[in-house]
């Protein structure tokens, strides 16, 4: 009888050490606010969520930096001009095997829950803060991310004149404007509370936190006014500040994105997403949030939830769903096999997409848009 009560608490003992261990960011050496680089400790408590399932990471109250060398100089060049101009910085960045950063990454990890409410990520540099490929049960709750240098460039309209606008900026706050700005140039009209287009006009710098824009034609764009605020935004798209890829039963609540060179949150190939109290908003004092979508999901399952959620300032959609057309290619020596290719999938998780064993997949006449059959997927190699 004493050695079954022995045996069965050893086992009480064991599923309770395996249910859950709880871990302090400042375990591992990130201690917020004392101005250090905190992303080498908080990397290696993303290593422990990874190895160990069910883990609760807390991060206390305050500001963690995250810097790394390769992606400050990823960000220094895309706004230097170092490579190109306006759109071509997207381009080089863009595709996927240009090389990127991964702040925090909790790949692979199983019933994960961060605990982040009053603690502020700082990301030093152009990278993918926080990374959860292939996980499954992942919670993430009240954590605030933003960027050391703001993602687009934000320049008061100082006057405008026959032919030119002056612009001026903080260039201890906007920094890597050396000898040239550039970049996609949008507008903001603080008394009427909304973005306009301007085209991408010619600029120089005049001189430090001075920007001169010269105007094609006299009255264009006839909506700028003095005071309003010149947005030059880098690139396009790039990668994003949350990536969920091919995960299952996550949830994101309370968490703010403030500022970041890419879109907000992306899902690609996942199942049952639950966004709530998400916040993709400006600084306070400052109109751009992302550059791109707030939010963006491709070929995702079950069920997505966008709930009580605030999106301001983001440099295209507040939410993007779909999936991608396969586009048929049949092999002329095996009437019983074809290929099937991507078109246009490359600007948003930069991943793979393909069908699941189970998936219909509807045959489509593209020239009419008449259905023409469905296939069952049998198996996925």
């Amino acid at each position: 009888m004493r050695k079954l009560l022995t045996t069965a608490l050893l086992l009480l003992i064991c599923h309770t050490a395996s249910a859950g261990r709880r871990i302090v960011a400042t375990d591992f050496g990130a201690f917020p606010d004392d101005g250090q680089n905190d992303l080498p400790a908080l990397r290696k408590a993303a290593a422990y969520c990874r190895e160990h399932s069910g883990t609760t990471l807390v991060l206390p109250p305050g500001t963690y930096e995250l810097h790394d060398d390769q992606a400050a100089a990823i960000e220094r060049n895309a706004v230097s001009g170092a490579l190109g101009r306006g759109i071509e910085v997207q381009w080089k960045l863009f595709k996927p095997d240009a090389p990127y950063v991964k702040g925090l990454d909790f790949s692979g990890a199983r019933r994960l829950t961060i605990e982040g409410e009053g603690a502020t990520l700082v990301a030093d540099g152009w990278m993918q803060v926080l990374t959860f490929e292939r996980t499954r049960h992942v919670q993430l709750h009240g954590l605030t991310i933003t960027t050391h240098r703001p993602a687009a460039t934000e320049a008061r309209v100082e006057s405008i004149t026959q032919g030119h606008a002056r612009l001026r900026f903080d260039p201890s706050v906007f920094t890597h404007i050396d000898s040239i700005a550039q970049g996609r140039v949008f507008f903001y009209a603080p008394s009427q509370r909304h973005f306009y287009y301007a085209g991408t006009e010619q600029l120089s710098l005049a001189e430090p936190g001075v920007i001169d824009m010269q105007l094609p034609s006299p009255g264009k764009p006839s909506q700028m006014a003095e005071g309003d605020v010149c947005v030059i935004r880098y690139g396009g798209h790039y990668r994003p500040c949350i990536l969920l890829k091919e995960s299952e039963d996550v949830t994101l609540r309370g968490v703010s994105i403030l500022s970041h060179s890419g879109m907000g949150v992306v899902g690609h190939m996942c199942h049952d997403i639950l966004i709530d109290a998400l916040k993709v908003v400006p600084e306070p004092g400052r109109v751009c949030s992302t550059t791109t979508d707030a939010t963006h999901f491709t070929s995702c399952s079950g069920s997505l939830t966008i709930r009580n959620s605030i999106f301001r300032g983001n440099g295209d959609d507040c939410t993007n769903i779909h999936n991608y057309y396969y586009v048929i290619r049949p092999d002329t020596s095996d009437a019983h096999r074809t290929e099937l290719r991507i078109e246009g999938a490359d600007l948003h998780a930069l991943s793979l997409d393909y069908p699941h064993r189970g998936d219909t997949l509807i045959a489509i006449d593209r020239r009419n848009m008449h259905q023409e059959g469905l296939y069952v997927v049998r198996r996925v190699e």
